[in-house]
């Protein structure tokens, strides 16, 4: 019987070693908890920093097409249009085109052109190719904003931008200003979205009228088809999505109550997907949700580091931690302020890899 006991005895090594275990795993415990809730936390604020940006972005389009209406109200009231003085008014379309836009031009009510800025004064000019925006504004009395056309003399994509000219209360001509794709492109560039992100803008036939990139390649293309399903709803989300180069993007839009067109931004799915990266965040997040008590991965080779990879997993079965770059120190309230908890390998000589041991040292936070 004595025999049998000191048999199944157990070393003083192997109980500090059990007694390391028992100790340390509710903090490990704890630590994978708090980390997923960091990461689930770094999820939601990156969704929030794509809607904003969204909507930032929309709005600076939106200020863009007001800002158009309200100059060419303002040229809509010139005396010498409304005297029928087209030499003078002539002059005053192309002086106000050194503000924004690519062209201006006077069409009567049967999109006939009178006056274009693409074209010296008196030379002949044609009849506008698509009358869709033109014929709003003439039935409504209001500015109205046309999807990507092309234009009848510059013979290219263009949007415009029509207001009616008024005589005697009825609708005598339409001003229509031609902006550019290039010029929205270069608003969606000057928000400073990071390169491998797609920014776009979408008519309201879901045609590509506005990009960040490689906007030669894609002028005119449909959007996405993933994309064009969820704008034919009512819910602007975030959703999966591909674009048109074929990159995985997680997906959200705004749809402009003033034009109808459609502000999205593609934000690459690696990023948001990468819980390594996400892990890193939430490593430098976590002092500041928990407190008093310190806990600290040591990386201090290459099994420690697959050891607290494997470690702090997801009770869903999602890896929480894939690579431990440096120290990650997590708080709980679980043990003494006083107390500080390292994990580290402990390498026997020629016991290396998967199975060397792990020990729980203690040490005072103030020594």
């Amino acid at each position: 019987m004595r025999i049998f006991a000191r048999h199944h005895s157990l070393s003083i090594q192997a109980r500090l070693t059990m007694l390391a275990l028992v100790t340390a795993l509710p903090l490990v415990v704890l630590a994978g908890f708090a980390m997923l809730r960091t990461v689930d936390d770094e999820r939601a604020q990156a969704q929030r920093d794509v809607r904003d940006r969204v909507e930032g972005l929309l709005a600076d389009v939106d200020r863009q097409i007001s800002a158009i209406q309200a100059e060419l109200q303002v040229l809509a009231l010139s005396p010498s249009l409304q005297t029928g003085d087209f030499p003078a008014f002539d002059q005053q379309m192309r002086a106000a085109l050194t503000i924004r836009g690519t062209s201006i031009v006077l069409h009567d009510t049967h999109a006939q052109q009178l006056l274009s800025t693409n074209r010296p004064f008196g030379e002949p000019l044609p009849q506008a190719t698509n009358r869709e925006m033109h014929d709003r504004v003439v039935e409504t009395g209001k500015p109205q904003v046309s999807d990507l056309i092309i234009g009848a003399v510059l013979r290219r994509p263009i949007l415009t931008v029509g207001v009616p000219v008024f005589r005697d209360g009825k609708v005598a001509y339409v001003l229509a200003m031609g902006l550019g794709p290039e010029i929205l492109s270069a608003l969606l560039q000057e928000q400073n979205v990071p390169p491998d992100w797609t920014a776009a803008v979408f008519d309201r036939k879901g045609l590509i009228a506005a990009r960040n990139r490689e906007l030669e390649r894609f002028l005119g293309k449909p959007a996405a088809p993933m994309i064009r399903k969820k704008m034919a709803g009512a819910v602007e989300s975030w959703f999966p999505n591909v674009t048109s180069e074929g990159i995985p993007v997680y997906s959200t839009f705004r749809r402009s109550p003033i034009t109808g067109w459609t502000v999205a931004i593609g934000l690459p799915r690696e990023f948001v997907d990468d819980i390594p990266a996400l892990a890193g965040l939430a490593a430098k997040a976590l002092p500041k949700k928990l407190s008093h008590v310190g806990f600290v991965v040591h990386n201090q080779d290459a099994d420690a580091h697959d050891a607290a990879s494997a470690v702090a997993k997801c009770v869903r079965g999602r890896r929480i931690v894939n690579s431990v770059n440096s120290s990650a120190r997590l708080s709980t309230s679980m043990v003494p302020p006083c107390c500080w908890v390292t994990i580290a390998p402990l390498s026997s000589a020629g016991q290396r890899g998967p199975s060397a041991r792990w020990m729980t040292s203690f040490r005072s936070a103030g020594r």
